[in-house]
């Protein structure tokens, strides 16, 4: 079971970066890379979401090649605590600081505002900021699927009455991260503690006791999690999805692919993308609106600055545990010498 696990993680950023590439290349050539031509249209917001999955993609399978034999990244419980903390006074501070302000704000500062919430969720991300992004990457492109909420155009949905509201938050969160924990540990508990050993918990020496306990307890949290999806429309589909989307949660729990981040750009998708047709319907399609604003552009500019330190941290990692480190003297054959 821990090889498995391993192995999994050796070829985390292989996978994920193949799979964004795939995703990204069949959006591309199934015309969507047409609302290029016009930034506001209906495919402007999925063509540059598959057109960033395939650079990702390609960076990713890169950056897997050369770092297989990394360990990953972790933050410390300490630090994650600190980093809590900090954020939650900076937001009440800037709340209060901003509050009579914030009725002038408009589409861009709400895109920014966006961007920057997504940009920290991809810094903080406990084992990879590439593979945490190319998940926040997935989570927008599912968020665009259905009726388009400007032009009332259908966006991948197949012919599927379904879909046509898109996919419930309600019912893909519980799903990835709830169902996706419970098919794993249904299937084998040895495996599903070893995920949460070797992503959470590395210095837990103890396995897990009472196996069938735990069986049932992941049955109960299956049944659950499709009683709250069929809740959420009376839909039999919201239950097949949800066990679709339980299944790419068990696969993420595998190769350490950052499920949150996921559940988190789906839910802020559509706001980001309507907020970001709107800005550039008011400018006539032009990007400098972002930056002509003070606000905008000093949430922009600190998004950057977030991702720009966290890349810059990794790469000091990457440099760091390449170097070669200097072999140790032979003590033994040293004190055997007359």
């Amino acid at each position: 079971m821990e090889g498995l696990v391993l192995y999994g993680e050796k070829v985390s950023n292989l996978l994920l970066g193949g799979l964004l590439i795939v995703i990204g290349g069949a959006v591309l050539l199934g015309g969507y890379s047409a609302g290029f031509r016009e930034f506001a249209s209906a495919e402007f917001f999925p063509a540059l979401i598959a057109s960033s999955m395939c650079i990702l993609g390609v960076l990713l399978m890169s950056v897997g090649w050369l770092t297989r034999g990394l360990p990953p990244f972790r933050w410390t419980w300490l630090t994650l605590l600190i980093a809590g903390v900090i954020a939650i006074a900076l937001n009440i501070g800037l709340a209060m600081y901003f509050a009579r302000h914030f009725l002038l704000l408009g589409p861009p500062e709400y895109a920014a505002t966006i961007f920057l919430v997504l940009a920290m969720a991809v810094a903080f991300a406990r084992r990879s900021h590439l593979r945490a992004a190319g998940m926040t990457l997935l989570g927008l492109l599912v968020s665009t699927a259905g009726i388009d909420i400007i032009t009332g155009r259908l966006r991948f949905t197949l012919g599927n009455e379904a879909l046509f509201n898109g996919f419930d938050f309600l019912v893909v969160a519980p799903a990835v991260i709830v169902v996706g924990e419970a098919m794993l540990c249904l299937y084998s508990p040895q495996l599903w503690f070893s995920t949460f050993k070797r992503w959470l918990v590395p210095t837990l020496a103890t396995g897990p006791r009472w196996p069938l306990l735990l069986r049932i307890l992941s049955a109960i949290a299956i049944a659950a999690s499709l009683w709250l999806a069929w809740e959420v429309h009376h839909s039999g589909w919201d239950i097949a999805f949800a066990v679709c989307f339980g299944v790419f949660g068990a696969i993420c729990l595998l190769l350490g692919w950052n499920r949150l981040v996921f559940c988190l750009a789906l839910y802020y998708g559509q706001q980001l993308e309507q907020s970001l047709r709107q800005s550039l319907v008011i400018s006539r399609d032009e990007l400098s609106v972002f930056t002509d604003r003070p606000f905008s552009a000093l949430l922009l500019w600190i998004a950057f600055a977030v991702l720009a330190v966290a890349f810059a941290l990794w790469l000091w990692r990457v440099v760091r545990l390449r170097r070669p480190r200097p072999a140790l003297p032979d003590v033994t054959a040293s004190r055997s010498r007359p």
